[in-house]
């Protein structure tokens, strides 16, 4: 009969991780109990119901920085691609 999975929490893999960017990354998750990531930038906009899983193109450096101020506090890592320059 197999041994049962152990599972570890994030604060453990931190603490056996050898790539400083996992490790760092890892104590981040598990300081903000959080996993979220955002790919791109979500569709957040005043007077407008969003999808919250809507990706939408950021055409502005203050427009990023905006939804990083929103969703900052509740998420891990920002994934973010730039096309053409941000203008400011």
């Amino acid at each position: 009969m197999a041994s049962p999975i152990k599972r570890k929490t994030l604060a453990q893999r931190a603490v056996l991780c050898t790539n400083p960017a996992a490790k760092a990354l890892l104590e981040l998750m598990d300081r903000k109990k959080s996993n979220l990531s955002i790919s791109r930038a979500l569709l957040v906009r005043e007077g407008v119901a969003a999808d919250p899983f809507l990706l939408a193109d950021v055409t502005a450096a203050k427009e990023l920085l905006h939804i990083v101020d929103v969703c900052g506090p509740y998420i891990c890592m920002l994934k973010a691609r730039a096309h053409s320059p941000f203008v400011l």
